[in-house]
């Protein structure tokens, strides 16, 4: 996992004072200060990317699950976090693009750059974790200063969290400089839109890379990535969508209207036990997986040929088609409905008329 959501409520704490706790709050996301302790279980999202349908729209996520399609869409992202939905951001041309780069160049430092990072804007991921666990070791600075580097720690490094050595958005390192219009952004569209495509995209052609793998070497067992954005928000999905992976695999420690405020996690689970408590009435697979769920929590372990191969089997698509065409029935139903009112109300008027 590449988010920092596991450090942003004890380090936004530690590196703000009192009063600037308070003006942190009042942002979009001041909220995320409360996000209890939480560990991403990448066995959840494991079980959830092997179900994933083919068919879906691009702009989300679609789970076979247990024979039942459950949806996960930008409204279900906005929900969780509790940041406020927005319109995404009009397309740019690639000329336009570029010239934006080319002014991003040749653009002066702003005040964070030039406080935090010795005029920079060449900062990486791992250098705004290294620079905010720095700041609150130290002593608290005045002013509104460290609001705006936590806040934009929180944008860049939880919700578009990527590898450690990639670069941050040098257009979000200005701009926190004009802290009412970063504001404003319309960051949860950003992190909704980098982690649907992220997981589309990593998934593309994995499954059969996987079994050409195992052809080829019988002693491959594993095939390991890590997801771009805030993913955490998917596993507290799951909690709620999905009450067995809530009552089995976390801990419910509130009742905020915002669900990433009410769950932890703790501990590492194995595949099986998951496969045995949530997908039980799944037509079984050979036992023949490898369940020691070796390696760190931010890498996905794809499943044998036998489970990848089940994966890609046409049956969400049969399922996917018959909730189409139930919806087409009802609202054919529907308009039959309302057609056969209208023809009893001229019917009666006609009779009232004769009498």
């Amino acid at each position: 996992m590449c988010s920092d959501v596991k450090h942003v409520s004890k380090y936004v704490k530690d590196m703000l004072s009192k009063q600037q706790m308070a003006q942190f709050r009042k942002t979009p996301w001041g909220h995320f200060a409360d996000i209890p302790d939480i560990q991403f279980c990448a066995q959840i999202v494991h079980m959830l990317l092997l179900r994933m349908v083919k068919q879906q729209p691009k702009d989300e996520l679609w789970f076979n699950i247990v024979g039942k399609i459950e949806e996960f869409t930008y409204n279900d992202f906005c929900r969780i976090t509790g940041l406020p939905p927005a319109a995404p951001r009009p397309a740019v041309a690639e000329d336009t693009e570029k010239d934006d780069e080319d002014a991003e160049d040749e653009e002066e430092p702003g005040e964070i750059s030039k406080t935090y990072f010795g005029g920079s804007l060449d900062i990486t991921f791992q250098m705004m974790k290294d620079k905010v666990d720095e700041v609150r070791g130290g002593k608290k600075r005045k002013g509104d200063l460290p609001v705006k580097l936590a806040s934009l720690f929180v944008v860049e490094n939880v919700l578009l969290g990527k590898d450690r050595t990639t670069r941050i958005s040098r257009k979000s390192i200005q701009l926190v400089n004009d802290f009412e219009e970063f504001k404003k952004e319309p960051w949860s569209r950003d992190a909704y839109d980098l982690l649907v495509t992220h997981v589309k995209r990593l998934l593309d052609g994995h499954p059969m890379k996987f079994v050409d793998s195992k052809t080829n070497n019988p002693e491959y067992k594993n095939a390991k990535f890590s997801i771009y954005g805030f993913i955490l928000v998917l596993q507290v999905w799951a909690y709620e969508r999905i009450p067995k992976f809530g009552e089995h695999f976390g801990t419910r420690v509130g009742n905020d209207e915002v669900p990433i405020l009410n769950w932890t996690c703790h501990g590492k689970f194995r595949s099986s036990k998951i496969r045995k408590l949530v997908f039980a009435d799944e037509v079984p697979t050979p036992p023949n997986s490898d369940d020691e769920d070796e390696g760190e929590h931010d890498n996905i372990e794809l499943e044998t040929k036998e489970k990848v191969e089940e994966m890609c089997s046409n049956i969400d698509e049969i399922k996917i088609s018959v909730q189409r065409l139930e919806k087409k029935v009802d609202e054919e139903l529907g308009e039959l409905k309302n057609l056969l009112v209208k023809v009893i109300d001229t019917v009666n008027k006609a009779l009232q008329e004769k009498v």
